[in-house]
């Protein structure tokens, strides 16, 4: 694992802008569940523990 040595630490900001790196802290009861907008880029939500998982 020599190639950890050469990585440079990430600041908050450049971790957030990771395509799909800002998921939102979701409250007791709910779930981070990761989707796609009409871009197809990623978009997350807080969703009710009991939500069923979307058909693909």
């Amino acid at each position: 694992m020599k190639f950890i040595k050469n990585c440079q630490k990430l600041t908050k900001d450049e971790l957030k802008s990771i395509n799909g790196g800002n998921f939102p802290y979701c409250p007791v009861g709910k779930i981070c569940y990761r989707g796609d907008d009409e871009n197809g880029l990623p978009m997350w939500d807080c969703v009710p523990t009991t939500t069923l998982c979307p058909s693909h």
